[in-house]
């Protein structure tokens, strides 16, 4: 890899936004210093090795040749060191690659899937997330799993549009730009599909006007089928019901799933779990540091 000017004038940007960082994680620090002592140290050291990332590089000098062949970077590796985190995107694409070329091996064709909730507040980001993550096994369950095994029901939903065959999700958290007291939060999915049938992935379905967007919007069958047995999942209801459930899209969560685009779609989905931009103040960096951000789930 060549580095230019251009190179390290992002490094030292993005510096600037971890050692804002290291700066609320210092607050934290004082903030815990009287109610749980492993957390003052623990952010206090994060701080600390933020703060001293990238601060000592080892190279290899080729006079004749005038080149610079880099050996070793000092990285701290937290999740609110912008530099460290784009090198743990790319290093969790390329853990990704051989899994997705396997499966591209057995045919299975790759969507993007996004699946989201209604904004919360921020103080219930924990709990939320965690209500999501078991709604979203009872979900891939009934995609994934067959209806019956040896006589007996498996799991599986019976009239599914499509077979699952793997998948890999990522959480994402935005701030709502309209009031900073609520989360935005979702999954997107990456999910290899079997038997699937292309007229039900054309979006045809009038889905209102997008104001953030400032465009209309349309929801093919695959997305209203998702919309349904995601919200059925979240709600924690039996998949027997499924004939109950509505089939328009306003009674139902955001969802969407396309065709895999490459390799924009693969990026998209490792890009990030948060904004730089959306941390705002000490209060929405403390709710940040309530859940790991960083678990990419296969």
């Amino acid at each position: 890899m060549e580095f230019s000017n251009e190179h390290f004038l992002k490094l030292k940007e993005k510096k600037k936004i971890a050692m804002r960082n290291a700066q609320y994680l210092y607050a934290l620090s004082s903030e815990y210093m009287n109610i749980k002592k492993q957390y003052t140290d623990s952010f206090y050291r994060r701080a600390e090795r933020i703060l001293n990332c990238l601060s000592y590089w080892e190279w290899d000098r080729y006079k004749i040749n005038k080149v610079l062949n880099l050996r070793k970077v000092s990285r701290c590796k937290d999740v609110f060191c912008p530099n460290c985190r784009s090198v743990n995107v790319y290093k969790a694409i390329i853990n990704f690659t051989p899994a997705f070329n396997e499966m591209m091996a057995y045919r299975y064709n790759p969507y993007l899937m996004t699946l989201t909730v209604p904004n919360i507040k921020r103080e219930d980001l924990s709990s939320e997330i965690d209500k999501m993550n078991k709604a979203f096994i009872k979900f891939w369950r009934w995609l994934y799993k067959p209806f019956s095994k040896n006589g007996s029901y498996y799991g599986g939903y019976k009239e599914r549009l499509f077979d699952s065959k793997g998948a890999i999700k990522v959480l994402e958290v935005t701030l709502q730009r309209s009031d900073w007291n609520y989360f935005n939060i979702h999954f997107h999915v990456i999910v290899f599909l079997e038997n699937e049938f292309p007229g039900d992935f054309f979006k045809k379905i009038d889905g209102g006007y997008q104001y953030r967007t400032k465009s209309f919007i349309y929801y093919s069958d695959a997305d209203i089928f998702i919309q349904k047995l995601w919200k059925m999942a979240y709600d924690k209801k039996d998949i027997s019901f499924f004939s109950e459930a509505s089939d328009d899209w306003q009674d139902n969560y955001v969802c969407d799933i396309r065709e895999l685009s490459m390799p924009k779609g693969i990026y998209e989905v490792f890009k990030y779990c948060f904004k730089d931009l959306d941390i705002r103040n000490q209060e929405i960096f403390r709710d940040l540091c309530d859940f790991p951000p960083t678990m990419y789930h296969f």
